[in-house]
C-alpha cells in the first residue's frame, strides 16, 4: 500500500482545492522520495533482523507506519509529505526483507515457494486496493482508511511466535521447538523433532565459500528483473495510445496478481528451474514479437496484437523472474550471512528498479519504443542462457540443502557431512547441541 500511495498523493495534490500547492520540480521529488529511502531501509533491516529478530522487526515497523498514515491525513505543508514518503520508503525496505526471512524459515520446504509467491501477491494486492480506494475517497481519506491495517498487523503479530532459526541462534532451544510445533499446527514438540534438528543444522552450517556466488546470482536476477522489461500502465499507453490510463492501472494489477497465482501454484509442481526457463522463453518470444511488429508498423497505433503480447509478457514475468529472486534470497544464503546478503540484494533490487525507470524515460527520448522492446528481448535471451548453467534448484529442499548449492555440486557433500564438519570446528557448539540432544 505504501508503494502505490505516492501516485495517489500526487493525484490528490493536483486538485485545485488542495491547501498544499506543488510545482513540476516538486512532483518529481514526491514521486522519488520513497524510492530513495527503500534501499536504506533494506540495509538497516539486515541489522534489525539479526539483532532483534524477524517477528519483532515486522511487528514494530507497524507503529511508525500507523503514525505516517495520520501524518498524511492531517498534513498542511509540503515537508510533512516528504517526511512521510521518506519514512514509508524506509519502512518498506525494513519490512520487505524481514517478510522473506520469516516466511522462508517458518515454511515447510514443499510450501516455501508458494508462501513467498503469496507475499508478492499481497504486495500487489495492496497496490490494487489503494487504486480502488482512490476512486471512492480523497487521498487524505485513503490515508485514514490505511491507518487500520498497521494496527491490525501489529496486534495479529502478537499471536505469532518468533522464527525457530532465530531462537536457535540465540540458544533458546525450548522456545524454538515450541515455535516450530506451533507453525506445524499446534502439534506436540516431539512430532517436529526431525525438522527441529534440520533447523539446527541450518543455523550451524557455514556457507562462507558460497556467499559471493549466492550474492552474484541474486544480483544478476534482480538486474534482469529491472532491465529486462516492464509493462506498467505508462508503457501500455505508449503501445496503444487509445487506452484509458485509469483503467490500465487496475488492469495491470489484476494481471500481475494472475502471474503471481500461476507462480504460487506451479512452482511446487514443476520446480523453480523449469518455471523460470518456461516463463523466460515465453517472455522473450512476446518481446521479440512486439519488436518485430514495431519494425513493420508503428507501435503507438491502436492495435490489439502488440497490446495483447505486452499483457501476456506482464503475466509471464510475474510468474517467473519477478518473484524468483525474492524466493532465492531467503534460501541460498547461510543463516549466519542471510541478513547481510538479503539486505544488500534487496537494496540493489530497489536501486536498479529506480534506475531502470529513469533509463526508460531517457531511452524513449532518443530511441523509439521498438528499439526498447528489442533491448528487453535481448536481455531476457541472454539471461535464459546464463541461468541455464548457474541457476540451482531449491524447490522442495531444506534450507541446508538449498544453501550449500554449488559447494555440494563441487565436493559431493551431504547436508549431514557439512553439519558434522562445522560442529567439529566449534567444540562448544557441538557440546551444547549434544547435551541438548541427549536431554530430549
Amino acid at each position: 500500500m505504501t508503494w502505490a500511495f505516492p501516485r495517489i498523493t500526487l493525484d490528490g495534490l493536483e486538485d485545485s482545492s488542495e491547501i498544499i500547492e506543488i510545482n513540476e520540480d516538486q512532483v518529481a521529488w514526491i514521486y522519488s522520495t520513497n524510492l530513495f529511502f527503500v534501499p536504506i531501509g533494506c540495509l538497516v533491516s539486515g541489522f534489525l533482523c539479526k539483532r532483534y529478530g524477524r517477528k519483532r522487526t515486522l511487528q514494530y515497523a507497524n507503529i511508525p507506519l500507523a503514525f505516517g498514515w495520520m501524518l498524511f491525513r492531517f498534513s498542511k505543508s509540503l515537508w510533512q509529505i516528504y517526511f512521510g514518503l521518506g519514512m514509508f520508503g524506509f519502512l518498506l525496505g525494513c519490512i520487505e526483507t524481514s517478510v522473506i526471512h520469516y516466511t522462508c524459515e517458518i515454511s515447510k520446504p514443499k510450501l516455501r515457494g508458494f508462501f513467498v509467491a503469496s507475499s508478492t501477491l499481497f504486495f500487489i494486492g495492496g497496490a490494487l486496493l489503494e487504486d480502488l480506494l482512490s476512486f471512492c475517497f480523497t487521498w487524505r481519506d485513503v490515508a485514514l482508511c490505511n491507518f487500520v491495517f498497521p494496527l491490525a498487523a501489529f496486534n495479529l503479530a502478537i499471536l505469532l511466535p518468533e522464527s525457530p532459526q532465530y531462537l536457535i541462534e540465540k540458544e533458546d532451544f525450548i522456545e524454538a521447538r515450541e515455535s516450530l510445533a506451533w507453525f506445524r499446527g499446534w502439534v506436540d514438540a516431539e512430532e517436529v523433532e526431525e525438522e527441529f534438528k534440520e533447523a539446527m543444522k541450518e543455523v550451524k552450517s557455514d556457507n562462507k565459500l558460497n556467499f559471493f556466488a549466492a550474492f552474484s546470482l541474486i544480483t544478476f536476477l534482480f538486474l534482469v528483473q529491472s532491465f529486462g522489461g516492464s509493462a506498467n500502465s505508462e508503457i501500455l499507453k505508449m503501445v496503444d495510445s487509445s487506452l484509458n490510463v485509469v483503467f490500465l492501472k487496475i488492469f495491470v494489477h489484476v494481471l500481475e496478481i494472475v502471474g503471481c497465482l500461476l507462480c504460487a501454484f506451479l512452482v511446487n509442481l514443476i520446480g523453480k528451474r523449469p518455471l523460470t526457463f518456461l516463463t523466460l522463453i515465453l517472455s522473450t518470444l512476446c518481446l521479440t514479437s512486439i519488436a518485430v511488429y514495431g519494425y513493420i508498423r508503428t507501435l503507438s497505433e491502436s492495435s490489439w496484437i502488440p497490446l495483447t503480447l505486452t499483457l501476456i509478457f506482464l503475466v509471464f514475468s510475474h510468474a517467473g523472474i519477478r518473484i524468483l529472486p525474492w524466493m532465492l534470497i531467503g534460501e541460498i544464503f547461510s543463516h549466519e550471512r542471510k541478513c547481510l546478503g538479503s539486505a544488500l540484494c534487496a537494496a540493489i533490487a530497489y536501486t536498479s528498479s529506480f534506475l531502470s525507470d529513469k533509463l526508460f524515460i531517457l531511452t524513449t527520448e532518443y530511441l523509439n519504443l521498438t528499439h526498447v522492446f528489442s533491448f528487453y528481448a535481448a536481455i531476457n535471451f541472454v539471461a535464459l542462457i546464463i541461468l541455464f548453467f548457474v541457476l540451482p534448484e531449491t524447490e522442495g529442499k531444506t534450507l541446508v540443502e538449498a544453501g550449500i548449492g554449488e559447494r555440494k555440486l563441487s565436493r559431493r557433500e551431504s547436508a549431514e557431512d557439512l553439519f558434522q564438519v562445522n560442529l567439529t570446528r566449534d567444540e562448544n557448539s557441538y557440546k551444547k547441541f549434544a547435551n541438548f540432544d541427549s536431554s530430549i
